[in-house]
C-alpha cells in the first residue's frame, strides 16, 4: 500500500523523534566512554596549556588555594574538541575530564589528580539539558571543590559532591555527597547527604505541596556509614544513574 505524500512525512518526523530520544540520555559502557588518556598529562608543568592534551580543550578554569600555601591552585575542566553540528542536527556527544594541580614553589603546577569519570558527557543530561548539552557547576567553597550536577526528565536527579585537599596522602579526598531525586509531577522527593569525615548519612523523604508552595517533610533518619577514604579517581558519574 502506498502512503500519500503527508503520512510518508508525519512517518519520517516520527521515526527521526523516537531517534533523538534515544541519544537523550545515553548509556556508556566502559570501552565507549572516550576516557582522557593520562599518560598523554605531565605531571609537572610550567602553563596550564601543557595539561591540555591534543583532541581536548579547556572548558573551564577554577582557582583557589587547596592545599593551604596561600598559592591559587587550579581546577581545569577539559572537554573533547569535537566540531558543532548544524543547529538543526543533534550534537555529538562531547567527554569530560576534570585535572586537578597545585602551584608549585617555581610558579608552575604539580598534577595531583585526573578525574577521568566524575563529570558527566555532554548528552548524559536528558532534557534539563538544553541543544549544546548540559554541564557541571564546579566551585571553591572554604577551600572545599563543590560539583553540582543535575539531569533527568520528569525525574530528575541532582548531585553535590564535595572534595577537599588530603595532606596525609597528597591526594583530592571524597568528603561529601549529597543526592537529591525529585518526581516533577508529584512533587515527591528523596534526598541522602553523606559525610564521610563524621561517617554520618541523613535519610529525606518530602513532599512539595504546590498549594502552599512549601516542601513538607514525611520522615528523615540518620545512619551510620563508612569512614573509608575515597579519592576523586573513583568517582563515577554513571554510578548516580
Amino acid at each position: 500500500m502506498a502512503y500519500p505524500p503527508i503520512m510518508t512525512s508525519i512517518k519520517r518526523s516520527i521515526l527521526l523523534a523516537l531517534i533523538t530520544l534515544s541519544f537523550v540520555n545515553p548509556v556508556f559502557s566502559e570501552e565507549n566512554r572516550h576516557l582522557l588518556d593520562d599518560s598523554k598529562l605531565p605531571v609537572q608543568g610550567n602553563s596550564i596549556s601543557h595539561f591540555v592534551p591534543s583532541g581536548w580543550s579547556t572548558e573551564s578554569i577554577s582557582e583557589q588555594d587547596l592545599n593551604g600555601d596561600h598559592k591559587p591552585d587550579v581546577l581545569l575542566s577539559l572537554i573533547e574538541a569535537l566540531a558543532h553540528q548544524r543547529s538543526n542536527e543533534i550534537q555529538p556527544t562531547r567527554h569530560r575530564a576534570l585535572v586537578i594541580l597545585l602551584r608549585t614553589q617555581s610558579r608552575g603546577f604539580q598534577r595531583v589528580a585526573i578525574a577521568k569519570r566524575l563529570l558527566r558527557c555532554t548528552s548524559c543530561f536528558g532534557m534539563m539539558a538544553g541543544e549544546e548539552g548540559g554541564g557541571a557547576d564546579i566551585m571553591f567553597i572554604k577551600n572545599v571543590i563543590v560539583i553540582e550536577e543535575q539531569w533527568g526528565s520528569r525525574e530528575t536527579v541532582k548531585t553535590r559532591l564535595r572534595f577537599h585537599y588530603d595532606h596525609s596522602t597528597g591526594r583530592i579526598l571524597v568528603i561529601g555527597e549529597d543526592i537529591e531525586r525529585f518526581d516533577r509531577a508529584t512533587g515527591e522527593q528523596f534526598i541522602q547527604s553523606s559525610n564521610f569525615l563524621t561517617g554520618v548519612r541523613l535519610l529525606k523523604h518530602a513532599q512539595l505541596n504546590q498549594n502552599q508552595n512549601r516542601i513538607i517533610n514525611i520522615s528523615s533518619k540518620k545512619q551510620r556509614i563508612s569512614k573509608t577514604k575515597r579519592f576523586i579517581e573513583e568517582m563515577d558519574y554513571a554510578h548516580y544513574d
